[in-house]
């Protein structure tokens, strides 16, 4: 007897998955399916990036067009919060990436999209757009986020014979940023890896949140952008002098700087060598190390082979010490100015947060 096709497997291996009666063996083959299903996604990740650095040469900007899938651990926590939701109906399992110099080029290029539009052969229709520089999230979150729903068409360049029907409809959500807000979101990230708060998740003590919201509400008055509201009436002199006194107070400037990876515990299987675009990164808070491997674009399947056993090293279950994450990037230098939490790099965040501190007091 056959086994049941992807199209259903996927559909039925969230509820595996956060399920706690599952078998090891059901969590197990449950996991197979997620990692196939990835590897079906890989190809319209890269049809979408290619398109939208088209996009950026055509307006004449710069920025980095990046792209990653979501991990095990991830995915399992926004099931639980999202019941009844299956692994296909989350619209960030392949996320997409654009960070741009300003806001004002994030806008110019988000304003510039197509709802609808076809790349390399896929579909793309828009489902929902959300800009968070016009109205910032309750934690002083901001950035363009657009999120489609992919087809995938006869004309469509494949690795292999697709596992999945031609009319299974595949999501995706890009994410349009300044430097500036990227380097408030990334060191959310970093923090919450280092305190084991999940921050970026809206939880952890009061005295943290406190001190990001105002941070992101300082960020947003040095790029002149909507601020979140319930800090738009706080004078601009007075948030700096309060947002640096919080920071000394929980020793931003000292102690952050210990939290990056040295640079010579970050490991890298291979050097990076042309063409070698698919980056596995996997950091162990245990140890403190980043481990870096790379593989060739058009080897996408050892490398999610090579991340599923990375993401569960102790059989079916995630390591709650282990993070770990497979991207598309353009080197060693792109992939830690992309995913610097991953490094435990702050710098970014220090260096926005000392500029603006400066330039309001």
């Amino acid at each position: 007897m056959s086994s049941p096709a992807l199209s259903t497997r996927i559909r039925r291996a969230g509820g595996i998955l956060i399920s706690e009666a599952a078998t090891n063996g059901e969590r197990s083959s449950a996991l197979a399916a997620f990692s196939q299903f990835r590897q079906e996604l890989l190809p319209m990740l890269e049809a979408f990036r290619r398109k939208l650095e088209g996009d950026l040469k055509c307006l004449g900007l710069t920025g980095r067009v990046v792209w990653r899938l979501k991990n095990v651990a991830s995915t399992e926590r926004k099931l639980r919060r999202s019941r009844g939701l299956m692994i296909p109906d989350l619209h960030d399992i392949a996320g997409l990436r654009v960070i741009l110099p300003t806001t004002d080029d994030a806008r110019r290029f988000s304003e510039a999209m197509k709802e609808k539009f076809t790349a390399d052969g896929w579909r793309f229709r828009e489902k929902t757009l959300r800009d968070y520089t016009r109205s910032p999230k309750p934690d002083g979150y901001r950035s363009i986020h657009r999120t489609y729903h992919v087809f995938r068409t006869e004309e469509a360049v494949l690795p292999g014979k697709s596992r999945l029907p031609l009319d299974f409809m595949l999501r995706a959500e890009l994410q349009i940023r300044s430097e500036a807000e990227h380097a408030w979101a990334t060191g959310v990230e970093t923090i919450g890896f280092l305190t084991g708060h999940r921050l970026k998740s809206g939880e952890g003590p009061e005295i943290w949140k406190r001190f990001l919201l105002l941070s992101a509400t300082l960020f947003a008055r040095l790029e002149g952008t909507m601020l979140p509201e319930s800090c738009a009436r706080i004078p601009r002199d007075e948030l700096a002098r309060d947002v640096r006194l919080r920071a000394h107070a929980l020793r931003i400037f000292d102690l952050m700087p210990q939290y990056t990876v040295e640079r010579d515990r970050v490991f890298a299987a291979d050097r990076l060598p042309d063409g070698h675009d698919l980056q596995l990164i996997e950091l162990d808070l245990k140890s403190r190390t980043t481990a870096l491997t790379s593989f060739p674009a058009d080897d996408a399947a050892s490398a999610e082979s090579c991340c599923l056993s990375q993401e569960t090293p102790h059989g079916s279950l995630p390591d709650p010490d282990r993070f770990v994450l497979l991207a598309r990037s353009g080197g060693m230098k792109e992939t830690r100015e992309t995913y610097p939490a991953m490094f435990l790099d702050s710098s970014a965040f220090r260096r926005t947060l000392e500029a603006a501190i400066k330039r309001f007091i």
